[in-house]
Parts: C-alpha cells; sequence; structure tokens
C-alpha cells in the first residue's frame, strides 16, 4: 500500500515513512488503535489498516504536525475522527431515525429480505453485528459478503436498489454523508428506516472480517489488544500481520478464512457470537 502526495515524491510506501510520521488513533472500522501515517502534501492521516483518512489540524509553532483529536489510550471513549469512503451514488441522502433500536426478529426480517435480493449475486453472504449476537434490539443490519466476481454484482444490484428508491445512502449524525466504497456502504432502508451496513471482504480474510462485524466494540477492542501482545496485527479488512525483521515492516500474511482460525491466532477458546457481548 502507498500513500499519496508527500512531498519530494508521487507515492511512498509504509515501510519509508519515518517513526515522527507515523501516530496511534482510534479507528472507527477495526474499533481498535491503529497506525496512521501523516501526509504532508494534504495534512491528514491514512490508517494503516483499512485506509480511510482522518483530517489533519494546522500544527502548533514548533510542532511537526498536529492532529484533529487526541490520541487516546484502548480504554478510552473512541473519538469520532471521521470517515472518508470513495464517492458512490448521490442522489438519495439520509440517514437512520436517530437513537431508535429495532426489535431482533424486526430487523432480522429486513436484513432477509435484502439477502434474499443480494445473496444470489455474492459468492457468499452472512447478517453479522448485533443481529447476528441475537441482542434483543438492533440500531442496525449488518452484511458480509464475498464479492462472485468483477464487476461485483451485489454493488450493481445495491445501485439498482437505490435508483428504485429502496435504498439511500446514509449521513452522519452532523448531516454529512458516510460515503459508499468499494469495502463498505453506509445505506439505510427506506421503508423502515433501519440502517444497513453492507461489508466486502475475501474468501482468505472471511473469518477475520465475519469476527469484527460481529462485534460488539468492546470485543473487537479487547482482541485487536490481544493481538498486539502476542507481537501481531489484526485487521478488520484483513488478516493477521507478523513483523518482518529484515524489512523492518508488518505483512499481513496470515489468512484467516475461518472464525476458528482468528480464535486460534489469538489462543483462546472459541467464543460463540451470542456470548461475545
Amino acid at each position: 500500500m502507498a500513500v499519496v502526495g508527500e512531498p519530494g515524491s508521487t507515492t511512498f510506501s509504509w515501510s519509508e515513512a519515518r517513526p515522527s510520521q507515523r501516530r496511534l488513533f482510534y479507528c472507527q472500522c477495526t474499533h481498535a488503535l491503529e497506525q496512521h501515517w501523516y501526509r504532508a502534501a494534504t495534512r491528514d492521516f491514512v490508517c494503516e489498516s483499512c485506509g480511510t483518512v482522518k483530517p489533519g489540524i494546522p500544527a502548533p509553532q514548533g510542532a511537526p504536525f498536529a492532529v484533529a483529536g487526541p490520541m487516546v489510550p484502548a480504554t478510552a471513549a473512541p473519538p469520532d475522527l471521521g470517515h472518508r469512503a470513495d464517492t458512490g451514488p448521490s442522489d438519495q441522502v439520509t440517514g437512520p431515525a436517530l437513537g431508535k433500536r429495532w426489535p431482533l426478529e424486526e430487523a432480522r426480517a429486513i436484513g432477509v429480505a435484502l439477502m434474499g435480493r443480494l445473496g444470489p449475486k455474492a459468492e457468499r453472504m452472512m447478517i453479522a453485528g448485533s443481529i447476528r449476537r441475537q441482542a434483543p434490539h438492533v440500531g442496525d443490519a449488518e452484511l458480509l459478503y464475498i464479492p462472485a466476481g468483477e464487476p461485483d454484482q451485489v454493488d450493481q444490484e445495491i445501485r439498482a436498489m437505490i435508483a428504485e428508491g429502496l435504498l439511500a445512502l446514509r449521513t452522519k449524525k452532523g448531516g454529512g454523508p458516510i460515503g459508499y466504497g468499494k469495502l463498505n456502504r453506509f445505506l439505510t432502508d427506506r421503508r423502515s428506516g433501519l440502517g444497513l451496513d453492507i461489508f466486502t471482504t475475501t474468501a482468505e480474510y472471511w473469518g477475520m472480517s465475519l469476527v469484527v462485524r460481529t462485534g460488539p466494540e468492546g470485543f473487537n477492542v479487547k482482541m485487536m489488544t490481544r493481538f498486539r501482545q502476542l507481537g501481531l496485527r489484526g485487521h478488520a479488512y484483513g488478516g493477521v500481520s507478523v513483523w518482518d525483521k529484515d524489512a523492518r515492516r508488518w505483512r499481513r500474511n496470515l489468512p484467516c478464512p475461518t472464525e476458528e482460525d482468528v480464535f486460534q491466532f489469538l489462543q483462546w477458546e472459541y467464543i460463540p457470537p451470542e456470548a461475545r457481548a
């Protein structure tokens, strides 16, 4: 992965960044502290794990750079550092009813109905999140899938449902659009108002993605902390990284095709979804 926009060059790799350009921030995708790299040209930070961008602010006098939010320990409440995704359909933008919770069976029915239309277009698809954990009330429905090929037919079907007025892009509480990217799509079911989070992964990283998307946040923070204790790094959009001493960089070379693989790397007994809260 390369970062574009550094002075004096068009790209540079993570391994070429100086330690002073690297900072730990809370990532809203992995729900854990992740390494972020500073881009001087655009004065922002890019998450090494998922690639999301977090804005920077002008640095105080004498400091190399500053950030748009405090660095926080893993036990602290996460700051809202924002999220920028690839742009996509923009004709309909809305969001779920703030604070509303749906009964589990009602939310599950909406998720199952959506899978009924999108599932045949995917190689594999599953409902995750609080529905999979059997929470009595849920705030959104999360779906994880593996594309069947290129072009991504699930993405095409989602765009068709937006055009039909069945789905809409979602907004942040402040009103700005969250975005629509290749790996994550934040939508709203227009009929019910239920938020729909649709994530993409690969067969190689299905297990890790499913664990992260099942959550909850507290479990993910604990899991990522455990990986670091073992000298590893987990990724919401990938497998497990190990430190390459020769190249002096993290290499994401441990696939996790099943949840059991993830728990084996953690050296934990498998915990069923409903017990992870």
